[in-house]
């Protein structure tokens, strides 16, 4: 599923002042794309729970361009491998020390956001998601 087009987010980008899409190669930027509409799909889009929203808004496009302008920069940053039993919070600098972090949002909180993307598409997650999408790693 396709949402939004290379030369849309080029135009979105540069009239935000972030030129990196349209000086990146059609298969850098179209990867990169790519990659944002797999992270808005399986993340959003694929469980939108409020009738009002759909594949087809333009919030939804808009996401996959704030997606993809960071993963454009740091490829593979919506793409993490977690494992919940290995997470932990440095809490000691000096001796470095770690402290394992328990999440009762599950999975779900550890997944990389945008702080941008949860104002747009947020509105349309269930009451258990909302809840569970309190913390995380946020790109602001």
């Amino acid at each position: 599923m396709s949402y939004g087009s290379l030369a849309e987010w080029r135009i979105y980008a540069s009239q935000r002042g972030d030129d990196a899409p349209a000086n990146a190669t059609d298969t850098a930027a179209g990867q990169a794309l790519l990659r944002a509409q797999d992270y808005i799909r399986i993340n959003y889009v694929g469980r939108f729970q409020n009738a009002a929203c759909n594949a087809d808004m333009p919030e939804v496009a808009e996401a996959v361009y704030i997606a993809a302008s960071i993963e454009l920069v740091t490829p593979n940053f919506w793409t993490k491998t977690i494992t919940l039993s290995e997470v932990k919070l440095l809490t000691k600098v000096d001796a470095i020390e770690w402290t394992p972090i328990k999440s009762d949002g599950g999975i779900d909180s550890m997944v990389p956001k945008s702080s941008a993307i949860e104002g747009l598409l947020g509105k349309c997650m269930t009451a258990a998601l909302d809840a569970s999408r309190g913390a995380g790693v946020y790109s602001i």
